[in-house]
Order: structure tokens, then sequence, then C-alpha cells
């Protein structure tokens, strides 16, 4: 299940996920709550990844890792990697090995493994010290400014000895999985996300991420339109 919220400034889009959220985690609910996309596209170091071909933005995935770690610290101790670490011992080698320089990257390969890791949970598959579950756990991800997530960053590559071009949002391996809400789904999380008016998209990519009069495009057709 995944709903976007529109609406004009002062709608109060960002609000009802603020009470959303708060509702959710107060309901039980594993909740992911991240107040800004656009802090995903601005403000981080990039490397390219060779194996995808998208690009690392390390200083993103940290962000990320923190915002998903506030009220799962349980979730983080518990839940061991396919090498036995936890994943707070994946975050803490990660924030050291950013610190000091030596594999940026390992920060991204980290914060991907906590989404899978999440996915496994909602799903009933998760590798989770307390136990098995017999019920899949409920899963929230809220994603305010979700349009940023499909615009350009401000980050930019060499094309030629002259010219730059820009690296778009779902060109990082992050925000192409943050913003994926047709895995999520299928692995059973509930994904709302809102638009910000302040964000200003081309008509094309306007267009893919659809209105409630208009249908998204195929990627997103599982998402819900509503306007506030």
């Amino acid at each position: 299940q995944s709903l976007i919220l529109s609406g004009g400034r002062g709608s109060g889009k960002s609000c009802s996920l603020v009470n959303l959220a708060a509702w959710a985690r107060a309901a039980g609910y594993f909740v992911v709550y991240v107040p800004s996309g656009r802090a995903f596209t601005q403000e981080s170091s990039y490397f390219k990844d060779q194996a995808s071909g998208l690009w690392d933005t390390p200083e993103h995935a940290q962000l990320f890792l923190q915002l998903a770690m506030k009220g799962n610290a349980e979730f983080f101790a518990n839940t061991r990697a396919t090498d036995g670490k936890s994943l707070l011992d994946l975050v803490n080698e990660a924030e050291e090995e950013l610190e000091s320089g030596v594999e940026p990257n390992t920060m991204v390969d980290v914060a991907l493994t906590v989404i899978a890791e999440i996915k496994k949970y909602a799903s009933g598959e998760g590798n989770n010290d307390g136990g098995d579950r017999e019920d899949r756990q409920q899963v929230l991800f809220v994603v305010d400014e979700y349009n940023a997530l499909h615009g350009p960053t401000d980050m930019h590559f060499a094309l030629t000895a002259k010219k730059r071009g820009n690296i778009a949002a779902g060109s990082t391996r992050l925000n192409a999985a943050l913003r994926d809400t047709v895995s999520l789904t299928a692995a059973g999380c509930t994904y709302v996300g809102a638009t910000s008016a302040s964000i200003q998209l081309s008509p094309k990519l306007d267009a893919t991420l659809g209105t409630p009069d208009a249908p998204s495009s195929e990627a997103l057709k599982p998402m819900t339109h509503h306007r506030l």
C-alpha cells in the first residue's frame, strides 16, 4: 500500500505526516520517518559505484541511518546481517570508515543492507535475535518532500572538458532504493509520501509522479494520490 499527498503550501501535508508517524509508532509500527527528501539531494560527497553505474552519497546514507534508527534501536541491535554482525555494529563500523576516509562508500552499503533487512522484517523473514515471529511486522515509511527524490541534485559530473552534467536524484544508489515504492510495498511495507510545492520539477518529471486526476507512470502505478 502506498499513498502520496499533494497540495499547496500550508495545506497540512507535513503536519499530517508528522502526526501519522507519531500515531504509527504508538500503535506498534516500525516507522522510518524522513522529514526532508530534499536533504538527500544536496550537500554530500559523491563517488561513482562501478558495479551499478549509480552514485554513492555517503553523507546521505549516514543521514538515512540516523533517521531509521530513531525509535528502532532494538531492531538495529538484534538484527544480524549475513556476516553475523548486528546492524548496529555495521553502522558503527561505517561511521568510523567515513570519518577516517578509508571506505566512505561502506556507509551506502550499510544503508542499503538496512533497507533490505527492513523489507525482510515486513515480510516476516527477518533475521532477528528476538526469535521467529508468526505475524509480519507492520512497517511504515513516511517521506516528506517525496518529489525531490525524482528531481535533480546539486551534484555534477564532467561530460567534457568544458561541460558538466547534473546527477539526478534517482541516479544515486540510496535514493533509487528509498523512492522504490514498488519494491517496498511488495515486501509488505506501507509507504506514505508528500510532495512539496516549493520543489519544482520539469513537466516530464511531474507526469512521472502523477496527480489525483492523472495516473502516474508505470513504475509508480501502485501509488494512490490524495490532494489536501
